[in-house]
């Protein structure tokens, strides 16, 4: 369940970026093709597996902490 949150709270971030600064067609075709369809999976499908594999490699390869 972390991973679908996760995937939603990063799409509202880039949407609110994608907004804030022009609307760049790059972005743009990233985020259509990263929304979810009515079944919850995403438009593209393999971003899915892409986003697993990002959280996977944000646990172990990324070391860095955020400090307040």
């Amino acid at each position: 369940m972390f991973e679908k949150k996760a995937y939603i709270a990063m799409l509202i971030f880039l949407e609110d970026y994608w907004e804030r600064n022009g609307q760049p067609d790059a972005l743009g075709v990233l985020l259509g093709s990263m929304n979810p369809l009515e079944d919850g999976v995403p438009a593209d499908s393999a971003i899915w597996n892409d986003w697993l594999e990002a959280v996977a490699k944000s646990e172990s390869e990324w070391p860095r902490q955020f400090t307040s």
